[in-house]
């Protein structure tokens, strides 16, 4: 694979292979519930993928998004969120705000 490279939100820029676990998480979760990515459709999720196979054998973490108020208001548009503060996406908990409660209206 190649090594691609991640800009964030902030103007970090990380290879893909020293992008640790959680992040590397939330970055395909982020892609997957905003920009309908998948293996077949990206090639930057193929390659994150790819990572999280090699790297972590292809287990990805929860979505802990961080507190970017632009974010939140997006998965709470696209996803259903429960009392437990569970990030809920088809029918599936992918993630949780909890660490992030304080920030919630």
């Amino acid at each position: 694979m190649g090594k691609g490279y991640w800009k964030s939100v902030v103007g970090n820029k990380k290879r893909f292979d020293r992008i640790g676990h959680q992040h590397l998480s939330n970055i395909l979760w982020f892609k997957e519930v905003f920009n309908h990515s998948n293996e077949t459709n990206d090639r930057a999720f193929r390659e994150l993928s790819y990572e999280l196979r090699t790297r972590y054998d292809g287990k990805r973490k929860k979505w802990k998004p961080l507190p970017i108020p632009n974010e939140i208001s997006w998965i709470k548009e696209v996803c259903q969120i429960d009392e437990n503060l569970s990030i809920i996406f088809k029918g599936k908990v992918i993630g949780t705000l909890k660490h992030i409660s304080h920030l919630l209206n």
